[in-house]
This record gives structure tokens, sequence and C-alpha cells, in this order.
């Protein structure tokens, strides 16, 4: 029992650590020395005259997201630690609650693989390439309802249905960016980006109808959906149709390297008041979809009865042998059938930025609001902003993400010494930590937070828009 608590405290860890889709690094949004400040914003124009960036030493981020935290689990009281189900706490109408009714947990990855930008008078060009890979899992919530509901809540003459609309997306794409802001009046500017995606990887599977019936002599599996990939696949089913997954050899790992291809928009505008030292901003991102090539469309039923197995000993050897059955008994169950390999349309996640700051002495210190949204996900930053010198940039933030459930202190800089520049930042340190050395051998774990972020990165850059300002303002006050 102890080393299964381990298992789970492990699990929920990773949890505490951490998105229903791809994020971003809110705390980030306040470097303004950050050349790629313009992926919030397509309006947003770099410091630096000129800058470049590419694989060895281009920025990269990293997003998780999970439906619950460590407190939803462990309840930490007088020294002592309360599991959720225990009857002390009965923590589990909170745990459901935080599930939500569509719970899920998601990972998110960019990396920058290459970045041009060129300040030409009142315009800026952006030219990108990133590598963006997302990753969503859908959790059946029937599962939960029925471990702890039971599995006879209408009671034990009548079956009980519970639905399993559990999921999985991933996407791995290369996205092409060309971007173009203009100074169009004073105060006002103005951005938009063209992009190119190329698909290289998708898995799309939603099990919308699959259904687990519960009674006291039998459970049924019954359902039927569609999976839906763009991926090297080889084989899905032999010649008996039976499921038998085989992916083409190294050799001929590129033959699905253009899997799919589409089209996205970034749009922006950014406005400083002219006598108020108050800036407004608002970006609207990844307007667009990808449509895939679609190798494999694997159409299945599920009719499944399970009425109960023989224990022959409580060995390892046994219990492995219960989980051969169980799964074997699964799978025999299912009904394959290929389908027709039909293109399919997948649109991206629109993003929206909402900003506003507000600048004190020159602009060296700024505080300021951050509204983000994603798909059903929403997040609120307040940050404070320090730039003394054009070079370097502090910003301290304090998140409420996930929809406002957890609240994170962030940090991050932007450091630029000659030529090269360097940043870092967080959304993610988390405030309430504990220790839980009694079921694992962690010092302090964070207890309320359910989402982690960092992004890191660097660039070569030349001239500063700052420094030139300065300089010109100076000459004429000669």
């Amino acid at each position: 029992m102890k080393k299964m608590k381990k298992y789970i405290i492990l699990t929920a860890i990773m949890w505490s650590a951490g998105l229903l889709f791809a994020q971003q690094v809110n705390n980030s949004y306040f470097i303004k020395n950050d050349p790629l400040r313009h992926n919030f914003n397509a309006a947003f124009q770099p410091d630096a005259n000129v800058y470049f960036s590419a694989p060895a030493i281009g920025q990269m981020q990293f997003n998780l997201n999970l439906p619950v935290s460590l407190s939803n689990l462990i309840q930490k009281k007088d020294g002592q630690e309360r599991w959720f189900f225990d009857p002390a706490w009965d923590g589990r109408q909170d745990f459901l609650k935080a599930l939500g009714k569509n719970p899920s947990l998601g990972f998110g990855m960019e990396m920058n693989l290459l970045s041009l930008g060129l300040r030409v008078k009142k315009s800026y060009l952006t030219l990108s390439l990133n590598e963006k890979v997302n990753t969503d899992i859908f959790l059946p919530r029937g599962v939960f309802d029925m471990l702890f509901d039971g599995l006879a809540p209408n009671g034990p003459e009548s079956p009980n249905e519970f639905l399993l609309n559990a999921g999985f997306e991933t996407k791995v794409y290369t996205e092409a960016a060309l971007g173009y802001s203009r100074v169009i009046m004073d105060g006002l500017t103005a951005g938009a980006k063209l992009k190119l995606l190329i698909g290289h990887s998708n898995v799309s599977l939603r099990n919308e109808n699959l259904k687990l019936f519960t009674g006291m002599d039998e459970w049924r599996l019954e359902g039927a959906d569609t999976w839906n990939a763009s991926l090297p696949l080889e084989q899905l089913l032999d010649e008996n149709q039976n499921l038998d997954i085989k992916f083409y050899p190294k050799e001929q790992i590129f033959k699905n390297l253009f899997a799919g291809m589409g089209f996205a928009v970034d749009l922006g505008a950014d406005y400083k008041f002219k006598d108020f030292p108050l800036t407004l901003s608002l970006g609207i991102n990844d307007l667009g979809f990808i449509q895939w090539n679609g190798s494999s469309n694997l159409k299945y039923t599920a009719n499944y009865a399970f009425d109960g197995i023989y224990i022959d000993s409580l060995s390892l050897d046994g219990i492995n042998a219960v989980f051969d059955t169980i799964v074997n008994g699964i799978l025999n169950g299912l009904d394959f059938e290929l389908g027709a390999k039909n293109p399919y349309k997948r649109n991206l996640t629109a993003k929206i930025n909402l900003g506003a700051e507000y600048g004190f002495f020159d602009n060296t210190l700024n505080v300021g609001l951050l509204y983000n949204n994603v798909g059903k996900r929403n997040s609120l930053t307040g940050a404070v902003s320090y730039r003394p010198l054009h070079w370097f940039n502090l910003a301290v933030s304090y998140s409420l993400l996930d929809n406002f459930r957890a609240t994170n202190l962030g940090v991050g800089f932007g450091l630029r010494l000659g030529p090269i520049y360097f940043n870092l930042s967080t959304d993610c340190i988390s405030l309430n930590n504990v220790r839980v050395g009694d079921l694992v051998d962690f010092a302090w774990v964070p207890y309320r937070t359910s989402a982690f972020n960092f992004k890191f990165g660097s660039s070569l850059e030349f001239g500063s828009k700052i420094k030139s300002d300065k300089k010109k303002a100076k000459k004429n006050e000669e």
C-alpha cells in the first residue's frame, strides 16, 4: 500500500509542477527588451534595430498544465497528511470540483529555429521559423464518477451507465512566419503576421460515444468512434483485422515529413497615449488551420462483456495473468475497420492577449496587467517591470492561471551585453509548498499550483532605438 501511495504521489508532484492547449509565459510579456516579444502581439517592435537567432542560440519554451494540484489530493493539517478519500477529510467533492466536467492535461513546447528582425524607419520586418509540439489528453470523467459514487449508484438491480469521453490530440508542425508592423500615426502601431504551417504528425482521437454499463452480473463496454492520424505508419491492422501497429523503418521515416499544410494569421495593435503614460495593446494570434493528409483512418466498435475472472494466485505472476486476461478481453471485444484515407482539417486554437501598462519615471518603472485567453482557459497576470537601462529589464509578476484557479509568482529578466542578449522567465514559482517526506523522498513540492512553464533563450542584437532616441533628444537640446 505504501508503495502504491508513492506512485500516486509522484504522479501528483508532476501534476503540481505543471494545458488543454499550448500556452505562453505571461511574465515575458513585460520584458520589453525581448526581441521576440512580437509573438504576443504582432504590433510590438523590438528595441534592437537588427536581431538574429538560430537553433544553437534561439529561444525555447515549455508549458505543462494538469487538472488538479497536490492540494486536491492531500490535506496537510496539524502535521498529518490525509488523502482525499480519507473519511476524516472527505475531500472527494473538492477533488471532483477541481477536476471539472471535461478534465484534461496538456503539454506544449516551442523551439525557435531561426529568427530575424530589421527596422526600416517606422516599420519593422520579422522572419521566423519555429517548431511546435502540442499534446492534449482528455480524461474520462465517468471513470472518476464510477470510482467515487460506486459501481451501482442507481441500485443493484439496474445497470448503471458511465460515459468514457476520453481522447487524445497531438500535433507537431513547423511554423514559418513573416511579420510586419508600422507606426501608422502618433502613438498607434499596427502589425500582422502571415504564417505557413507545415504539419509533420497528428493524432486525433475523441471517444464521444464510448460507454461503460455496470451491473451485478457483468460489466459491458459499448460504443464506436473514429481515429484520424497523419503518421509514418506502415500498418494498422493485420490480415485478420486485429490491431497491429507498425511504423516505417528509420530510413523511410521522412516519408511522412510533410503530413499536412495550413495557414494562419496574427493581428495586433498597440496604442501609447501622448500626454498620459498609459499603453494599451491587443493581440489575436493563430487564426488558422492545418489540413492533414490523413495517412490513417481507423474505425472501431466496442462490444465487450466482463463477467468476472478466476484468481489462481495472489503472486505477481497471478496478478499479471489477471491483467492480461482483462486487456486481451477488451482488445478481443473491439472490432476494427480501416476507413478511407481522407484529408481532414484541424483549426488552431486562437489566442487573445489584452494588455495595459502604466509608466513611472520616464517608463523606467512600469506596472501592468495582461489578460490571456486560449480556448476554454483564461489567465490574468499583474506585473511590475523595472528597466533602468536599455540593456537590462527585470519583471516580477503574479498570475491567476488555469481559469483563475492557480496562483503563482513569476519572475523574468532580459540582459544584453554588447551584441549578446539573454532572457529567462517563468510564471510558476509556487508560493505554497509542502513537505511530503512521509510518502516520498522529496523535501518540498508545490501544493496549490497545477501549472508549470518557463522560457529561455538568447540572440544577437545590433543597435537600439531607445539609445538612438536619447541621443537625438540630447542633440536637439544642444
